[in-house]
Protein backbone atom coordinates (compact mmCIF):
# COMPACT_ATOMS: atom_id res chain seq x y z
CA UNK A 1 0.00 0.00 0.00
CA UNK A 2 1.55 3.28 -1.22
CA UNK A 3 1.58 6.57 1.91
CA UNK A 4 0.41 9.77 0.79
CA UNK A 5 4.18 10.97 1.11
CA UNK A 6 4.82 7.64 -1.22
CA UNK A 7 2.99 8.84 -4.00
CA UNK A 8 4.32 12.42 -3.92
CA UNK A 9 7.79 11.74 -3.56
CA UNK A 10 10.58 13.18 -1.84
CA UNK A 11 11.48 16.06 -4.73
CA UNK A 12 7.36 17.46 -4.19
CA UNK A 13 8.17 17.96 -0.08
CA UNK A 14 11.74 19.39 -0.96
CA UNK A 15 10.97 22.25 -2.77
CA UNK A 16 9.12 24.26 -0.38
CA UNK A 17 12.07 23.71 1.55
CA UNK A 18 14.10 25.32 -0.80
CA UNK A 19 11.90 28.27 -1.19
CA UNK A 20 11.88 28.61 2.35
CA UNK A 21 16.30 28.64 2.19
CA UNK A 22 16.01 30.47 -0.92
CA UNK A 23 13.82 33.26 1.46
CA UNK A 24 16.01 33.00 4.16
CA UNK A 25 19.30 33.60 2.36
CA UNK A 26 18.06 36.38 0.35
CA UNK A 27 16.77 38.52 3.59
CA UNK A 28 19.96 37.97 5.18
CA UNK A 29 21.58 39.47 1.85
CA UNK A 30 19.20 42.02 2.13
CA UNK A 31 20.49 42.34 5.68
CA UNK A 32 23.99 42.64 4.82
CA UNK A 33 23.45 45.33 2.14
CA UNK A 34 21.65 47.34 4.67
CA UNK A 35 24.32 47.48 7.42
CA UNK A 36 27.12 47.72 4.93
CA UNK A 37 25.96 51.02 3.51
CA UNK A 38 25.02 52.30 6.44
CA UNK A 39 28.37 51.93 7.89
CA UNK A 40 29.60 53.15 4.75
CA UNK A 41 27.32 56.26 4.31
CA UNK A 42 25.25 56.36 7.96
CA UNK A 43 27.29 59.50 9.07
CA UNK A 44 26.63 61.44 5.52
CA UNK A 45 22.84 60.64 5.62
CA UNK A 46 21.77 61.69 8.96
CA UNK A 47 24.90 64.13 9.75
CA UNK A 48 27.44 63.51 12.81
CA UNK A 49 26.55 61.89 16.05
CA UNK A 50 30.15 63.96 17.55
CA UNK A 51 28.05 66.44 19.90
CA UNK A 52 29.74 70.34 20.39
CA UNK A 53 29.94 71.37 23.58
CA UNK A 54 30.29 75.56 24.14
CA UNK A 55 31.77 77.85 26.98
CA UNK A 56 29.70 80.09 27.40
CA UNK A 57 31.97 84.07 26.71
CA UNK A 58 31.29 87.27 27.75
CA UNK A 59 27.88 88.57 25.56
CA UNK A 60 26.99 84.95 24.65
CA UNK A 61 23.69 84.50 24.11
CA UNK A 62 21.31 81.46 23.15
CA UNK A 63 20.59 83.08 20.03
CA UNK A 64 24.09 84.20 19.28
CA UNK A 65 25.31 80.24 20.33
CA UNK A 66 22.42 78.81 18.34
CA UNK A 67 23.13 81.19 15.21
CA UNK A 68 26.37 80.29 15.03
CA UNK A 69 25.99 76.08 15.57
CA UNK A 70 23.30 75.78 13.19
CA UNK A 71 23.75 77.42 10.43
CA UNK A 72 20.54 76.62 8.05
CA UNK A 73 18.19 75.05 11.12
CA UNK A 74 15.67 77.36 12.34
CA UNK A 75 17.39 79.48 15.27
CA UNK A 76 13.86 79.01 18.02
CA UNK A 77 14.39 75.41 17.30
CA UNK A 78 17.96 75.27 17.98
CA UNK A 79 17.22 77.39 20.93
CA UNK A 80 14.51 74.81 22.24
CA UNK A 81 17.21 71.73 21.75
CA UNK A 82 19.76 73.55 23.61
CA UNK A 83 17.89 74.26 26.46
CA UNK A 84 16.56 70.85 26.82
CA UNK A 85 20.25 69.53 26.36
CA UNK A 86 21.49 71.39 29.44
CA UNK A 87 18.44 71.54 31.55
CA UNK A 88 18.00 75.03 31.44
CA UNK A 89 14.78 77.05 32.70
CA UNK A 90 15.43 80.34 31.01
CA UNK A 91 17.85 81.65 28.47
CA UNK A 92 20.05 83.25 31.00
CA UNK A 93 23.39 82.67 30.60
CA UNK A 94 26.83 82.94 33.14
CA UNK A 95 29.88 83.42 31.96
CA UNK A 96 31.86 79.50 32.10
CA UNK A 97 28.61 77.59 31.82
CA UNK A 98 29.40 74.36 29.54
CA UNK A 99 26.48 74.23 27.08
CA UNK A 100 26.44 70.72 25.19
CA UNK A 101 24.92 71.55 21.71
CA UNK A 102 22.73 68.09 20.49
CA UNK A 103 22.95 67.32 16.87
CA UNK A 104 19.65 67.31 15.54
Amino acid sequence: MYTYNHILGENIQRKPQKKVQVLLIGLIAILFVGIGLNLLWGNEAYGSNEEVVVVVQPGDTLWSIANENYQGKDIQEAIYYIKKANRLKSGNLQIGTVLHLPVF
